[in-house]
C-alpha cells in the first residue's frame, strides 16, 4: 500500500518482514528498498490510514496473530530492527493489537487470528481482515472473514488477499487461495458472487475503479485481469 507521500510498504514471506521503497521528488520511486522491521513468524497484508498516518498489518509472533498498529512516523525514525525491540522501546504507548480480533468459533478448538489479507475501509472506519489455518506450514481449507467489530462472520475456503469494492458501498473482494477464484462480498446483505475458477493458488488481489480485479497466482506464478460487468465476471 502507499502512504500519503506516495511511499510503497510492502510485505516478504521468505523475510518474515516489512519494507518500504520510497518515493523521490521528482515522483518516481527510488531503485532501492528499506527493510523496516523483521522477526515476525509470518508477515502478511498490509493497509494504510492515510489520515491518521497509520499503518496495520496483519502478522504472527511467536504463536499469537493479530492486526498490528504501527504508526508511520516511528517506521522514519528506526529502521531495520527486529519487531520484539521496536515494540518494546517505541510502541509502550500505542496499541500493538486492535481491540475485538475474532477466532474462529466453529472450530472446536479456538485459536488467534492469523491474518493473510488485511484492508482498511476509511468509509466506515473499519479494518478487515482474512483467516485460514495454518497446517504443517500451508494455507489450510479452512477460514473466515472477520472485522474490527466482530459483527463479520462467514465460512470462507482458505480467503487470502482481501480489498474494497470502490463501485458498491459495503462490498469486498476476497481471493480463495485453494478454490483459485474470486468472491465478491456483500457485507449488507449477504449476497455472494463467486468468479470462475483461474490460476493456481491465488494470493494478492487489487479492486479496480470499475469493479475489475488484478489477482496474483501464487502457484502458477502469474497476475490476471478479471473484468467485472456490474453483476458477473
Amino acid at each position: 500500500d502507499f502512504d500519503r507521500r506516495g511511499n510503497l510498504y510492502f510485505t516478504d514471506h521468505d523475510e518474515k518482514a516489512l519494507f518500504r521503497i520510497k518515493r523521490n521528488q521528482d515522483g518516481t520511486l527510488a531503485d532501492s528498498s528499506e527493510r523496516l522491521l523483521h522477526g515476525f513468524q509470518h508477515a502478511g497484508g498490509i493497509s494504510i490510514d492515510r489520515d491518521k498516518d497509520i499503518l496495520y498489518l496483519g502478522a504472527r509472533v511467536k504463536r499469537d496473530g493479530g492486526i498490528l498498529c504501527i504508526p508511520l512516523e516511528l517506521l522514519d525514525q528506526h529502521r531495520n530492527i527486529p519487531y520484539s525491540s521496536f515494540r518494546e522501546e517505541f510502541l509502550a504507548n500505542y496499541p500493538q493489537h486492535l481491540e475485538g480480533m475474532d477466532s474462529d468459533r466453529d472450530r472446536k478448538k479456538a485459536s488467534p487470528p492469523q491474518p493473510n489479507g488485511v484492508v482498511y475501509d476509511p468509509s466506515s472506519g473499519t479494518i478487515f481482515y482474512t483467516h485460514s489455518n495454518i497446517v504443517r506450514g500451508r494455507l489450510g481449507f479452512e477460514g473466515f472473514l472477520g472485522n474490527t467489530e466482530n459483527s463479520l462472520r462467514r465460512a470462507l475456503g482458505s480467503p487470502n488477499g482481501i480489498d474494497i469494492d470502490p463501485t458498491r458501498k459495503g462490498t469486498l473482494v476476497i481471493s480463495l487461495f485453494w478454490k483459485n477464484c474470486i468472491l465478491r462480498l456483500d457485507t449488507i446483505n449477504g449476497a455472494a458472487i463467486k468468479s470462475p475458477a483461474f490460476g493456481k493458488g491465488l494470493d494478492g488481489l487489487l479492486c479496480m475503479e470499475n469493479g475489475d480485479v488484478i489477482a496474483t497466482s501464487f502457484g502458477s506464478g502469474e497476475i490476471f485481469h478479471l473484468s467485472w460487468n456490474g453483476s458477473q465476471y
